[in-house]
């Protein structure tokens, strides 16, 4: 069984401050099978990895290496471009009052009807609305 994996998990791979038996089950499963991701997803990790070296809570030595880590997993990109994608994105974030980014984790889950996996409480509660399946650990 694949899943859609969010940031929020993937950052619990990378970062054992971030590790919870959640994360570590999703690993699991993809390592086992594969990992869905939007598009802009190693860009949404990039972005906080980055945030971390700039207050200087992480040297740039090790993000590389964790990015180098995230990037041997496999983790398959969504195959929509973003453009074709983006009107049901809005739609779900209007809807369940999400951020743009966490509305396309759920839009994935919704047209690939896969599973879940998200450490966002209110990612989590807008899929459980939309009938989406949430990963367990």
């Amino acid at each position: 069984m694949a899943l859609v994996i969010d940031a929020s998990i993937a950052l619990g791979w990378i970062s054992p401050r971030q590790a919870t038996p959640l994360t570590d089950a999703a690993l699991s499963v993809v390592a086992r099978e594969f990992g869905c991701v939007p598009t802009y997803f190693g860009i949404e990790v990039a972005r906080v990895l980055r945030n971390h070296e700039r207050r200087n809570l992480l040297a740039a030595d090790v993000v590389d290496a964790w990015l180098a880590q995230l990037r041997a997993l496999p983790l398959r990109e969504d195959s929509f471009r973003t453009l074709d994608t983006v009107q049901d994105v809005m739609l779900l974030a209007r809807r369940h009052a999400l951020r743009v980014a966490d509305a396309a984790y759920l839009e994935l889950a919704v047209r690939a009807a896969l599973p879940l996996a998200t450490r966002d409480d209110s990612l989590a509660r807008a899929a459980e609305t939309a009938g989406v399946v949430l990963f367990k650990s």
